[in-house]
């Protein structure tokens, strides 16, 4: 299965695009910092098996990196 990782994922460009691979078959990776916001639309998409919402401020290295982890643990 593919996987497409999305920042931004919780709300404007970066959820529709989260939407966007998701309807296409893809996994994807949401990442925002917004993280209440975030969790409902990870939860409206309705497959937490191909869904992974993740708290990450992307200027930060250490987000990143464990975003990333988190998201190849997975």
């Amino acid at each position: 299965m593919k996987v497409a990782v999305i920042t931004g994922a919780a709300r404007g460009i970066g959820l529709a695009t989260a939407k966007r691979f998701f309807a296409e078959g893809h996994a994807v990776v949401m990442l925002d910092v917004l993280e209440d916001q975030q969790a409902a639309e990870a939860a409206a998409l309705g497959d937490p098996d191909r869904v992974l919402a993740l708290r990450c401020d992307v200027a930060e290295h250490a987000d990143v990196e464990a975003a990333m982890a988190a998201a190849k643990a997975r």
